[in-house]
């Protein structure tokens, strides 16, 4: 069993036929795994900010903050495909709620709005594992990889807040992502990525992150 508090930030976009939404998210999430041989499962559960400080409509910009909640579940199977990749095919699912609040700009006057969302996604990811010195001479381990995946997805919106953007959908997108995990100590790790998801559909979403874990 392992357990681990992962803390990160970093930019996010979503587009939608109608209207765009650019800002900074900064985000905590504990989550516990599982191994048995090449079978990993894990849960997690994530709190995140995001401050949209520009977000366009049909009305004009705008600019507003969210505050989300988020429970999610994967499991993976690794396979050694030689040269030191493993490749991983996985699946996953997860659901939560983000409240856009604090409307200001075009939106203005608008009422708080709840956007609900559930999706799962099957897929798979390719990474290799390399081993390095750091500058102090202390070896560390990291780890490059690469997933793509496809995915089925579910959004409902409580107001109209939003009035120009349509958040009420059901649709089916791809996803890829790319990114390096660093061991730098026993119980740290540092990871830099980035994700495009939702790609096919009209509700596209992009972001790049960095992020501090931290292993009991």
């Amino acid at each position: 069993m392992r357990t681990m508090l992962s803390f990160g930030g970093g930019d996010t976009s979503t587009e939608t036929a109608a209207s765009s939404l650019d800002g900074e998210t900064f985000w905590v999430q504990p989550y516990v795994a599982a191994r048995t041989g090449a079978l990993i499962v894990g849960g997690a559960f994530a709190v995140s900010l995001t401050d949209f400080d520009d977000i366009g409509t049909l009305s004009g910009a705008a600019s507003g903050e969210s505050i989300g909640y988020a429970a999610s579940g994967f499991a993976s199977f690794g396979i050694d495909a030689g040269n030191g990749l493993t490749v991983s095919p996985f699946v996953s699912g997860s659901t939560g709620v983000g409240e856009l609040r604090d409307l200001d700009g075009a939106l203005a006057g608008q009422p708080d709005s709840e956007v609900f969302f559930a999706e799962g996604a099957a897929g798979a990811e390719v990474s290799r594992g390399f081993s390095f010195d750091l500058p102090n001479g202390t070896g560390a381990h990291a780890r490059a990889f690469v997933s793509a995946e496809l995915g089925v997805q579910y959004s409902d919106a409580d107001t109209d807040a939003l009035s120009t953007a349509d958040f009420d959908q059901n649709r089916v997108g791809a996803g890829l992502g790319a990114g390096v995990d660093v061991a730098v100590a026993e119980f740290v790790t540092l990871g830099i990525s980035g994700s495009a998801d939702g790609i096919g559909t009209d509700l596209v979403s992009y972001g790049g992150e960095a992020r501090l874990g931290l292993h009991f």
